[in-house]
């Protein structure tokens, strides 16, 4: 039975308007969070592009990963191989395990569920006890959001784009937002950073053809300015 979540899949090949912004930003935040994680075992919520996976089934031996899409779990595994995964089949609402995670991972997910606080309230049961949440989300204050509202590009900042509703996006965070969920959740706030520090629009990037050093500049950069970000990585842990 193809699941509404397949409706989305379009958005995970190279001829996505925004897949430039997806390699850069899903291939950087997993070394960014590679620094802090713990030892020990993971639990991923989504395999999305493939590309955390690559760089985590490296880290962990015990490594689970939920994914609702059997499309997305089929292209995955059309581009990967990897022994040590353990891929379920399941929406995140239904998930339920007697096991506790050193590190949890929800990487760009919070923005496609119907309820996030529903969804970090119920895996923090699943964290151990110095266990690691961490979350990324797209940020509505991103400078490039920002510009484009200013630019009359956009209509307001939480505006959803037909890009964003390809890929499934219900809402934007900004900081206040993803640090009211944290302390809803009654989880700490450990870190905050940014993900990709976006002066100018992706078409502009792609025109400009910057080389890579100016790319990994605006990722650099954009540690030190999650508040001007395209996306916020923030780490969690329990109170």
């Amino acid at each position: 039975m193809k699941s509404s979540l397949d409706d989305h899949i379009n958005a995970y090949h190279d001829s996505f308007k925004y897949s430039i912004d997806n390699k850069l930003m899903l291939n950087w935040y997993p070394e960014r969070v590679a620094k802090r994680m713990n030892r020990g075992s993971l639990l991923e919520l989504g395999l999305g592009h493939g590309y955390t996976v690559n760089k985590f089934h490296e880290m962990v031996a015990n490594y689970k990963i939920i994914e609702g899409s059997q499309e997305v779990i089929s292209l995955f595994k059309k581009r990967y191989a990897f022994a040590n995964l353990d891929i379920v089949k399941c929406l995140f609402e239904d998930f339920d395990t007697n096991e506790k995670f050193d590190n949890i991972i929800m990487g760009f997910i919070l923005e496609h569920v119907d309820d996030p606080e529903l969804i970090v309230n119920k895996y923090k049961k699943f964290l151990s006890k110095n266990g690691k949440l961490f979350i990324s989300v797209p940020n509505s204050e991103a400078l490039n959001r920002q510009i484009g509202l200013e630019a009359g590009l956009l209509d307001d900042l939480e505006y959803l784009s037909e890009a964003d509703r390809m890929l499934g996006h219900k809402r934007y965070f900004n900081i206040k937002k993803l640090e009211e969920l944290a302390k809803s959740s009654g989880m700490r706030v450990v870190s905050t950073e940014g993900i990709f520090l976006k002066p100018i629009t992706t078409e502009q990037i792609r025109t400009l053809g910057f080389d890579d050093n100016i790319l990994k500049a605006f990722l650099k950069v954009g540690t030190n300015y999650p508040e001007l970000c395209v996306a916020i990585l923030m780490e969690l842990q329990h109170e």
